[in-house]
């Protein structure tokens, strides 16, 4: 990992101004790429990744809580020997308990039919759109079930393709797409859901 490479000036230019456009409540402060890596090296989702840089880190605070987007730039080689690089703003947002390690993605076929079997996603009862949508597993299932904060299900439910790797209290969310205004406008709701939620 590491978090020195230009990147195109109008990409940041896009990124830059959306982020200022639906930031609208939220105080935003700069910090250094070097803390956005460090963040990072908490996560196994990116660790596949060749070579990984951070360009930008942004802390957005509401009252009483905050989340982080980065942009960041992975490469991964391809066939033939041809790289393949892709640039993406991710979240990355605390929760109030730790709950081990989890992993929330959009829920497929096989795994609906690997949960007949094995029985490990977990679901909330409370929350069924989200769990019909959602895969959910954990190492701490109980833990989880009751923890796993309300607001980070609410932002869920309503936005489809994210996918979530928790570690203890520190969750990164994808889209898995690289990078859009769209995407990033997505990210940046679900964190202001979050702070929101926690403020009220």
């Amino acid at each position: 990992m590491t978090d020195e490479k230009p990147l195109d000036a109008a990409l940041v230019q896009r990124f830059e101004t959306t982020l200022q456009n639906g930031s609208a409540g939220l105080r935003i402060r700069r910090d250094d790429p070097g803390m956005g890596l460090k963040l990072l090296t908490r996560f196994n989702a990116l660790k596949a990744y060749q070579r990984l840089y951070v360009h930008s880190v942004t802390e957005l605070r509401g009252a009483r809580d905050s989340f982080f987007v980065l942009l960041i730039e992975h490469h991964q080689h391809g066939r033939r020997e041809h790289d393949h690089e892709e640039v993406e703003p991710v979240l990355i947002f605390s929760l109030p308990q730790d709950i081990g390690r989890v992993v929330i993605k959009p829920e497929t076929l096989g795994d609906k039919l690997v949960d007949l079997i094995a029985r490990i996603d977990i679901d909330f009862d409370a929350y069924p759109i989200f769990s019909r949508n959602y895969y959910v597993v954990g190492e701490k299932p109980e833990l989880v079930r009751d923890q796993l904060p309300v607001n980070l299900i609410e932002a869920l439910k309503d936005t489809k393709g994210c996918t979530v790797e928790i570690n203890g209290r520190w969750g990164l969310l994808r889209m898995e797409k690289g990078f859009s205004e769209e995407t990033l406008l997505v990210l940046m709701k679900v964190g202001a859901k979050m702070v929101a939620a926690v403020q009220s």
